[in-house]
């Protein structure tokens, strides 16, 4: 799913509004893996400030960044799937069989050792069709049946006061379980194209990927993380360039990764560059014919299809060595040169009224 599909979902579980979650169920799991209590209800039965939490907790399994929190998960379309066809037998709440399946998987696989609550909220949407300049519109396109699923820890509060509304007064608060945030939870069926895909799903990991669970759950492997996508990508800069891998090739292909980032968000261009697109920056570079075949060799290797361009960008530029660790914020990179003088490189900064070394401004040595 796409940023701005992930959004729209996301802006539908508003309690002010008319939010799209219709039932709320939940599983409380004990440290022995036990269910200790399962509630069903529909979400207006439920008393507004607890309605309020329990959509912040979904709403978080709905954050992050493509590639390091969400994925994308795909199942084999011409194959029969039984995971698949467990999820869509589940989402529209028709089959509880079905769902008890996907708590146990999660009972057996999620190897957290504490209690954790799961949250299950069942949706409808009336998906609003968009104009060629991208309004929504009052008419409706679909309706889009959902279930979106946070996996939250329980954790023990921190002995501390509290007030106490019904004695006016503080009050010491011990033994207090708190539902934390999600740790992982998932989407189904995916909203793509803004619309229906009962053959994906979009999965949320706040940290830990847990894999094994991922494949007991959906049955296929998670697919490229945004950190395994960033080392691919170092490793076909490196290939690519060779010995010609210098700071100022480096910062001009970062500059262009930031713009065609910036392209993608602001035209709804592909997320994704394609191999194709890739090779066309490097032929920009002037990297010689055989470059362009290590080019070919590496990204093969490490990639075969496409890079998604949000895992290339990162806010900060970082520059690092045994002996120096600086960081620059990406769209500044520029002021940082390379330059040789007496036959060694260097890296330059300019030295401005704003510099400060331990928290103590500097003068140029022209001010001096």
């Amino acid at each position: 799913m796409e940023k701005t599909e992930i959004a729209e979902i996301k802006k539908t579980l508003d309690l002010k509004k008319h939010c799209a979650i219709e039932k709320i169920k939940t599983f409380y799991i004990d440290e022995e893996k036990n269910v200790v209590s399962v509630s069903e209800k529909f979400l207006y039965s439920i008393e507004e400030e607890k309605a309020f939490k329990y959509l912040d907790m979904l709403k978080k399994a709905l954050s992050g960044k493509i590639g390091k929190n969400l994925f994308d998960i795909n199942f084999k379309i011409s194959e029969k799937d039984a995971k698949r066809e467990t999820l869509e037998n589940t989402y529209y709440g028709k089959d509880d069989k079905k769902l008890e399946e996907i708590v146990h998987a999660v009972i057996n696989y999620y190897p957290y050792p504490g209690k954790y609550l799961i949250i299950i909220g069942f949706g409808t949407y009336d998906v609003p069709k968009k104009s060629k300049d991208h309004v929504l519109l009052d008419e409706s396109e679909e309706v889009y049946s959902f279930m979106l699923t946070a996996v939250c820890p329980v954790v023990l509060a921190k002995d501390g006061l509290c007030f106490d509304k019904n004695e006016n007064d503080f009050e010491s608060r011990t033994d207090t379980w708190m539902v934390d945030k999600p740790d992982f939870g998932f989407l189904y069926p995916a909203f793509n194209g803004r619309s229906t895909d009962v053959n994906a799903a979009l999965y949320y990991a706040k940290k830990d990927l847990h894999e094994d669970m991922v494949g007991e759950l959906f049955g296929v492997a998670l697919g490229n993380t945004s950190e395994k996508e960033k080392e691919a990508f170092s490793t076909i800069v490196q290939d690519t360039l060779g010995r010609d891998c210098s700071y100022e090739k480096v910062k001009e292909i970062s500059n262009m990764m930031i713009q065609r980032k910036i392209d993608a968000e602001s035209n709804e261009d592909s997320p994704e560059i394609s191999k194709r697109e890739l090779q066309k920056v490097f032929e920009s570079l002037g990297v010689t014919e055989d470059g362009i075949k290590q080019f070919n060799r590496s990204f093969d290797e490490n990639v075969g299809a496409a890079l998604k361009i949000e895992s290339l960008v990162d806010k900060t530029t970082k520059i690092k060595s045994d002996y120096v660790d600086i960081s620059i914020d990406s769209g500044n990179a520029d002021y940082i040169e390379s330059r040789v003088i007496d036959g060694h490189e260097y890296l330059l900064i300019p030295v401005a009224d704003d510099i400060t070394v331990n928290g103590i401004p500097i003068r140029s040595e022209r001010e001096a």
